[in-house]
């Protein structure tokens, strides 16, 4: 089996050269023009590496929303000589071309007469934050006057008394928080609320820990997964010679394995993004550029292609039908395995790790 890609790596693949700059591109012509690296922007804007990765190579599907984008490219500009409105208008024209299922209302950037307009909403925020400040003051305050009344009592001096005949006896026997106080003088008052902090601190993460583990279980189960039922793809037999004789190169034509699903695919008219999986080797993802090309040779080869109608497609050098109303495309070769798996074929976690359907099931 082979697996041969024609400079369609995220590290070779040239610039797009086409009708227009994605956001990505001019996101990351920027930062290494400014000489700062992903690890700093990171540093800086708290921004994961891993999202930083996936806005500069146009990955807007493994993204929050559209607002959130926004949010991260003004971030961004901080740190970079970056024009901000150049940038929202690219990546409205990005989402368009390459994500049109994805949107929503346009962003913009108010200018100071729309900003300076208050409304209702705004007058009631104002008030919950002063409210919340109030409130935080309030407590604060407390807090501080049960420290000082802790050092209080912990530093006043223990009074003696002589026990008479008309003492009461219930006092003869000293109370338990009595003997607790004068044994723990001893202890600082500093580091009694240094331990507090830190059993605090330690609930907290254990409470974040809980709450990220129910995520990852509800995220769990809003996916729901479908069995494929219908036909992915037909071969294309109008013009067939004609078209293979046009896009597959004779080296390509060559490098066909007998008796293997042999898939050539060719980015004609923009660029396109593309996750597969062939046989038992690892799930493979990048971008791939206009005038660039991929060709997989495997067993049983999975496929999920974005932007679709960029591209020509082969089997055994056999041009195919395509059909796609959103752009994007699920394809399993040979077509006759599609009833082993599942749509979607791969599941996109917060973190960038992609794993097909299959084992998300089985850890499941």
């Amino acid at each position: 089996m082979t697996d041969q890609v024609n400079e369609t790596s995220e590290e070779t693949v040239e610039e797009n050269t086409g009708s227009f700059q994605t956001i990505g591109q001019y996101i990351k012509e920027q930062r290494e023009r400014s000489g700062q690296s992903l690890k700093y922007i990171s540093t800086k804007t708290k921004i994961s590496v891993t999202q930083l990765d996936s806005l500069e190579n146009d990955r807007l599907d493994l993204l929050p929303d559209k607002t959130y984008v926004q949010g991260f490219i003004k971030a961004f500009g901080k740190y970079i000589e970056l024009d901000k409105e150049k940038a929202i208008e690219i990546l409205n024209e990005t989402y368009e071309q390459l994500y049109p299922e994805k949107k929503q209302i346009d962003l913009k950037i108010l200018t100071p007469k729309e900003t300076s307009t208050t409304s209702p909403l705004m007058f009631i925020g104002v008030v919950g934050l002063v409210f919340v400040f109030l409130g935080y003051g309030i407590i604060s305050y407390l807090k501080n006057r049960s420290l000082e009344k802790i050092r209080a009592e912990l530093q006043a001096p223990i009074k003696t008394r002589t026990l008479t005949s008309e003492t009461p006896l219930m006092e003869e026997v000293p109370k338990p928080e009595v003997v607790v106080k004068e044994e723990k003088t001893e202890v600082p008052v500093e580091e009694k609320v240094a331990e507090v902090v830190v059993v605090k601190e330690e609930k907290k993460e254990e409470v974040k820990v809980e709450q990220e583990a129910k995520k990852e279980e509800d995220k769990k189960e809003e996916i729901k997964f479908y069995p494929i039922t219908f036909t992915m793809y037909e071969k294309q037999t109008e013009n067939a010679q004609a078209i293979v004789n046009e896009h597959i190169p004779a080296n390509i034509k060559a490098a066909a394995v007998p008796n293997e699903q042999n898939v050539y695919i060719r980015a004609i008219d923009g660029d396109t993004w593309i996750t597969y999986k062939k046989d038992l080797l690892p799930v493979k993802k990048f971008v791939l550029k206009k005038g660039r090309n991929l060709f997989i040779s495997g067993k049983t080869i999975r496929i999920f292609l974005g932007n679709v109608h960029v591209t020509k497609i082969f089997l055994n050098n056999t041009p195919l039908k395509i059909e796609s109303k959103s752009g994007v495309k699920s394809m399993v070769f040979p077509q006759e395995r599609a009833k082993d798996f599942k749509l979607p074929l791969f599941v996109f976690k917060d973190t960038g790790e992609v794993i097909p359907s299959d084992q998300y099931i089985e850890e499941l």
